[in-house]
């Protein structure tokens, strides 16, 4: 019975997390979706010249570390599925 006791004075408290953010169409709009993309594109370098798999994979990452900077958290493709699926919503349109 002592055992018990004990367990019920010693019962963790688990701190509350604050709610993440979700990948919804005013953050998409905001300061660090589209129009961050947009003005970034300057330091994207696409030579004509060089090999295409070489432009491509330049293209990704230029891609990746954007969607990565606007929503650490989830996955690439996740993060291109969830932008896709908002755009195609009528605000977006």
């Amino acid at each position: 019975m002592n055992n018990g006791d004990k367990k019920d004075k010693k019962e963790k408290t688990r701190a509350k997390r604050a709610p993440l953010p979700k990948l919804d169409a005013e953050r998409l709009l905001g300061e660090d979706g589209l129009r961050k993309l947009r003005m970034k594109s300057h330091e994207l370098v696409i030579n004509k010249r060089e090999d295409p798999e070489k432009n491509l994979r330049n293209l990704m990452t230029f891609y990746q570390i954007w969607a990565h900077e606007l929503f650490p958290s989830m996955k690439f493709r996740d993060v291109i599925a969830k932008t896709e699926k908002i755009c195609r919503e009528k605000r977006l349109n």
